[in-house]
C-alpha cells in the first residue's frame, strides 16, 4: 500500500490580499528610494507581493501628493476623491 503524504508551506500559499493605508505606503517608498536593501527583501518585509510593491512605487507621486496635501489622512487606505469637488468643499466649509 502506497501512502502520499503532502506537506504544505505557508510560502506556497498565495498572500491574503491585504489593504495598506498610506502611512504603511509611505515607508514603502521610502525604503524603495534608499535602496540598501533589493526589491524582493522590501515585499518580503512588508508581506506584500512584487507586483503590489510594483504598483506603490508607480504611484508614488500620488501618495505623496495625497499626503503633503492633507487631502488624505495617514489612516486612510485608498486615494479616492470625491466625485463633485465642488460639493465637497462646500460641505466642508
Amino acid at each position: 500500500m502506497l501512502r502520499l503524504v503532502v506537506c504544505i508551506n505557508n510560502k506556497d500559499m498565495a498572500n491574503k490580499r491585504k489593504s495598506l493605508d498610506l502611512k504603511t505606503k509611505l515607508e514603502i517608498l521610502m525604503e524603495v528610494q534608499r535602496g540598501v536593501i533589493t526589491k524582493t527583501k522590501i515585499a518580503e518585509k512588508f508581506g506584500i507581493s512584487k507586483s503590489t510593491l510594483s504598483t506603490i512605487i508607480a504611484q508614488g507621486d500620488k501618495i505623496i501628493a495625497a499626503l503633503v496635501s492633507s487631502s488624505a489622512s495617514t489612516s486612510s487606505k485608498k486615494l479616492r476623491g470625491a466625485a463633485h469637488d465642488i460639493v465637497d468643499s462646500e460641505l466642508l466649509q
